[in-house]
């Protein structure tokens, strides 16, 4: 999995306490703190209902897989391949983090019970395959879906907290102001 040259420069100091964790690293994205939440931040719904609602999604060229981003009503995802090396490396960075929790952040586990949100049925995997934002080398699209479910299951994600804490609560916001679904249908 190439890296680009910004990448590898940024971590070029950072102190990894594994070679997964050195690897993880550099898929996460330099961002100020994130800010404590003190309301609980509603889960998205899944890509079906949020097409319904008038959302939008959008394929983006970014650094990592992780930077997702929500603007005037555009869902941006960056391009994802999904394939039985990902998969591996989102099962094994899942597990670091929950192992490691005391000093490293979640933003793999967080990224994948934010996918497995969206991803809720085959269809909503070939509507993200359409859009160029994901390709399936792993196999049907239900195996897809079975994968990100699979992975999310018992996962803990303090969903008020994290880096995805802003686009979840923007895109709930979105979808409730009527207009959106009244345009949409």
């Amino acid at each position: 999995m190439p890296r680009p040259d910004e990448v590898l420069k940024r971590i070029g100091n950072v102190q990894g306490k594994h070679l997964l964790d050195l690897f993880r690293l550099s898929f996460i994205p330099p961002s100020p703190q994130q800010e404590q939440r003190k309301k609980d931040v509603q889960l998205i719904p899944s890509m079906e209902k949020l097409n319904a609602a008038g959302i939008k999604f959008k394929a983006t060229k970014c650094n990592t897989f992780l930077e997702i981003r929500f603007r005037k009503g555009i869902l941006e995802i960056p391009h994802i391949l999904i394939a039985d090396e990902i998969t591996l490396f989102f099962l094994n960075c899942v597990e670091f983090e929950h192992c490691h929790c005391s000093y490293c952040s979640s933003h793999m586990t967080t990224n994948v019970v934010f996918m497995g949100l969206l991803i809720k049925n085959p269809s909503d995997v070939g509507f993200l395959c359409d859009r160029e934002i994901m390709e399936n080398f792993i196999g049907t699209e239900k195996e897809v879906v079975q994968f990100f479910d699979n992975l999310g299951k018992e996962v803990v994600c303090d969903f008020a907290n994290n880096y995805l804490s802003k686009v979840a609560e923007d895109v709930n916001e979105y979808r409730r102001s009527g207009w959106h679904v009244q345009w949409a249908g």
